[in-house]
C-alpha cells in the first residue's frame, strides 16, 4: 500500500488569505497546507479521497495520471469543488464515484453536467453516482470499507483500506464504528486546532482516539493556521504526527532524458531518474532499477522505504533510489552499454562517495555497474567508491551476492535465540530460486535446518529428504549457467514438483520468501499457520501482502519484516563503500562477521522499539519506530535544512 497526503488543510486553507499570523508567513513548506486530500494506491488499485478547490494543483505535484475511483467523505466544497478537474481522468471511461446519499444527491444538484449521463459530451468529465449502502466498496481486486463517523450533527463516511484508515472532518466516531475499525495499524485523524469545535477533533482529541484505536502509527491532517508544523511535532509522541502536503517528498528528485543509438544505429531516448529522500544520517544510498515500469510515483515509494532500511543498519547511510524505464532484457551489450554510459553522463552530477552512491536492482547486475562505473570514471578522471556492488577484480566486496540471504537467516536466528531456540532440526520452505534463495537455502543448511522447497515463476519442488550442500550446488549450476527451470531438480534428484502453486501449502516451522513481491497473501498465511510455522523472514522485498502480516501477528509468529530482515544486503554495500574508502578489501570472514553484527544490531533495535511502545515481539511495529527514530532524531539535530 503506499498512501500520499495531496492536501492537509482545512476549508481556508494555509496560508490564509489575508491572514499575517506566524503561521501563514512562515517559509517551512510544511505550513503550507491545501484542502484536505488523500491518494491511496491500495491492491493494485488508485483510490482518490475528496476532490476539493486545490485538486489540479495537487494532482500536479504528485504526477497524478489515471486514478481508477473517487471517495467523498461528505459534501462540503472544501472536499467537492474540484469534482470539474476529474475530467482528465474519465477520457477513456466514466469514473466512478462514491458517497453517502446526501452527497451524491448534493452533488448531481450542482454538478448535473458531470454526473448525469444524459449531459455527457465528449470532453466534459464524466463521473457515475454510486451511494453508499454500508457494504465495502470494490475498485478492481481492492475492497474498501466505508466508516460511519460524525461531523457536528451529520452523519459521514471515513474509509478503512486493509490497515489503514482515514478519518477526516471527524468530531466523534460512533460505537459501532469501533468495531469496523479493529486491526487497523495505521490511521489518518482530523485536528482541526488546540481549542475546542463543535465539527473537528481537536489536536488532544485525536491524539486520544488514536490511543484508544491502539494503531502503531497516526497522522494528524484537516489542520488550520493555528497549528505550526514544527511546534506540533515536537509536542506529540513518535507514533502520532502531522502530517503534510506531499507527505514522501524527497530532498531531490531529478529527471532526464537518457538518449542513445541502438544498433541499427537509431536513435531512442528513455527517461532516467534519481530521488535523493533524506541525507540525515550520511550520503543517499539505494540501487538503480532498469525496466519499463520504473516511474517518478515507484522510485519515491522505494527511496522513502529505503530511509528507514538505512537507518536500521546503524550504518551512516541515507537513502535514494533511482532508474530508467529502459529494459536491457534482450538488448546487446553494445546497445546496454551505449545505455549506460548515457544514463551516467547525466547522473555523474549528483553523485559522488560522499554524496550519494547507488547500487544495482531490477535490470541492473554486474554488467550494467561495469559499464556505470567505467563512464563515471572516464567523466570525473578518479577511481572512487561512487557505486556499489562492484565486481571483486576491481573494488567490489566478498559476501555481497551472498548478503540478503544471510542476512535473513541471521535476523531468523536472533528472533529464535531471544525465545531460547535455534534452526536445529527445523524445517523450513524457501521460495524463489535465485540469488536471495539460493544463499538463505545454503546458510539454513548450514546452521542445521532441513530446507525443502525451492521454485520459480512455474512452480516449486518439494524435497521432503531435505536440499543438501550438493544437491543446492546442482542448482546454483542449473540457474546461474545454464538459466534452466527448477522442475529438472525434481527430475535429477526424484523429488515431487508441484506445477503452478507456490510452496506455502508445505508443512514447516519456518517460511522464507524470497521470491517477489506479495507472493504470501492472506489465503497462504492462514495454510501456514495452520501447518505449524512459527517464523516467518522477508528475504525479498515486501513479500507478504498486509493481510498475511496481520494473520501471522495474530497467531503469535515471529516475523521479520523485509525492512529489518532483508537489509543485509543494503549493509554489505555500506562495508563495500567502508573497503573503498580505505583502499582495503576484508576477507570473507571479517565481511560476514561484521555482517552479522548488523543484523544483530538490527534486531536489538527493532525489538527494544517494540517493547518500549507496548508490543513486545512485533518487529514490525520495532522496525518502523526504530527506523523512524533514527531518522527524524537527526534531522532535528540538524536543523531546518
Amino acid at each position: 500500500m503506499k498512501i500520499r497526503f495531496l492536501g492537509t488543510g482545512t476549508s481556508n486553507g494555509v496560508p490564509v488569505i489575508g491572514c499575517e499570523c506566524a503561521v501563514c508567513r512562515s517559509q517551512n513548506p510544511r505550513n503550507k497546507r491545501s484542502r484536505a486530500s488523500i491518494l491511496v494506491e491500495f491492491q493494485g488499485a488508485r483510490v482518490l479521497v475528496d476532490a476539493g478547490p486545490d485538486l489540479r494543483q495537487q494532482a500536479l505535484a504528485a504526477e497524478l495520471s489515471t486514478i481508477d475511483a473517487v471517495l467523498f467523505t461528505h459534501g462540503h466544497a472544501d472536499h467537492t469543488h474540484g469534482i470539474d478537474d476529474l475530467r482528465v481522468f474519465t477520457w477513456e471511461r466514466p469514473l466512478p464515484a462514491y458517497g453517502s446519499e446526501y452527497t451524491m444527491a448534493g452533488l448531481r444538484r450542482t454538478f448535473a453536467y458531470i454526473m448525469d449521463p444524459e449531459h455527457w459530451t465528449a470532453g466534459r468529465p464524466q463521473v457515475e453516482s454510486h451511494v453508499l449502502n454500508g457494504e465495502a466498496v470494490a475498485v478492481g481486486d481492492a475492497r474498501v470499507l466505508p466508516i460511519p463517523i460524525m461531523h457536528g450533527k451529520r452523519r459521514i463516511y471515513g474509509y478503512r483500506f486493509g490497515r489503514f484508515a482515514y478519518l477526516t472532518d471527524c468530531s466523534a466516531i460512533p460505537d459501532e464504528s469501533y468495531g469496523l475499525l479493529e486491526g487497523v495499524d495505521v490511521v489518518v485523524l482530523d485536528a482541526l486546532r488546540r481549542r475546542a469545535h463543535p465539527t473537528h477533533f481537536t489536536v488532544d482529541e485525536a491524539v486520544a482516539e488514536a490511543r484508544r484505536l491502539g494503531v502503531s502509527q497516526a497522522y494528524l491532517t484537516h489542520m488550520c493556521h493555528d497549528l505550526d508544523h514544527d511546534e506540533l511535532a515536537a509536542s506529540l509522541p513518535p507514533e502520532i504526527q502531522p502530517a503534510y502536503d506531499g507527505l514522501e517528498e524527497p530532498e531531490r528528485m531529478m529527471l532526464f532524458r537518457v538518449p542513445w543509438v541502438d544498433d541499427r544505429g537509431h536513435v531512442q531516448v528513455n527517461r532516467g531518474y534519481r530521488i535523493q529522500f533524506n541525507s540525515a544520517l550520511g550520503p543517499y544510498k539505494g540501487g538503480l532499477r532498469f525496466h519499463p515500469t520504473v516511474n517518478a510515483s515507484i522510485l519515491k515509494f522505494l527511496a522513502f522505504e529505503q530511509v528507514f532500511k538505512n537507518a536500521l543498519t546503524t550504518l551512516p547511510l541515507g537513502g535514494g533510489k533511482g532508474g530508467s524505464d529502459f529494459d536491457p532484457k534482450g538488448k546487446s551489450n553494445g546497445e546496454v552499454m551505449r545505455f549506460c554510459q548515457s544514463f551516467m553522463t547525466e547522473l555523474a552530477r549528483h553523485i559522488g562517495k560522499d554524496t550519494d552512491v547507488p547500487a544495482g536492482d531490477i535490470g541492473v547486475g554486474a554488467r550494467e555497474i561495469g559499464y556505470l562505473f567505467g563512464q563515471y570514471k572516464r567523466i570525473a578522471n578518479e577511481f572512487t567508491g561512487v557505486l556499489t556492488g562492484k565486481s571483486l577484480g576491481w573494488g567490489g566486496s566478498l559476501i555481497r551476492p551472498e548478503a540478503t540471504g544471510y542476512g535473513a537467516v541471521y535476523f531468523g536466528r536472533e528472533m529464535l535465540a531471544a525465545q531460547g531456540a535455534d534452526y536445529e532440526g527445523k524445517t523450513a520452505v524457501v521460495s524463489g530460486s535465485g540469488n536471495v534463495a539460493q544463499f538463505t537455502a545454503q546458510k539454513l543448511v548450514e546452521l542445521g535446518a532441513k530446507v525443502v522447497t525451492l521454485s520459480d515463476s512455474a512452480g516449486f519442488i518439494h524435497d521432503a529428504e531435505g536440499i543438501t550442500e550438493e544437491k543446492l550446488e546442482w542448482v546454483m549450476e542449473l540457474k546461474n549457467i545454464r538459466r534452466g527451470r527448477i522442475k529438472e531438480y525434481a527430475n535429477e534428484f526424484g523429488c515431487t514438483y508441484v506445477e503452478g502453486e507456490r510452496p506455502w501449502i508445505v508443512e514447516c516451522d519456518a517460511a522464507f520468501p524470497s521470491a517477489t513481491q506479495n507472493e504470501i497473501e492472506q489465503a497462504d498465511a492462514e495454510v501456514l499457520v495452520k501447518g505449524g510455522c512459527r517464523l516467518v523472514c522477508e528475504g525479498a522485498n515486501m513479500p507478504c501482502s498486509p493481510e498475511a502480516v496481520d494473520v501471522f501477528l495474530k497467531a503469535g509468529a515471529l516475523f521479520g519484516p523485509g525492512k529489518a530482515a532483508n537489509a543485509g544486503g543494503v549493509a554489505t554495500s555500506g562495508l563495500e563503500m567502508s573497503q573503498n574508502a580505505m583502499r582495503l578489501s576484508w576477507p570473507a570472514e571479517e565481511v560476514d562477521g561484521r555482517l552479522q553484527g548488523i543484523m544483530r544490531a538490527i534486531h536489538a533495535a527493532a525489538a527494544e522499539a517494540a517493547a518500549e511502545y507496548g508490543s513486545a515481539g512485533n518487529y514490525v511495529l520495532g522496525a518502523n519506530i526504530a527506523g523512524f527514530k533514527k531518522v527524524a532524531e537527526a534531522m532535528l539535530d540538524q536543523g531546518v535544512v
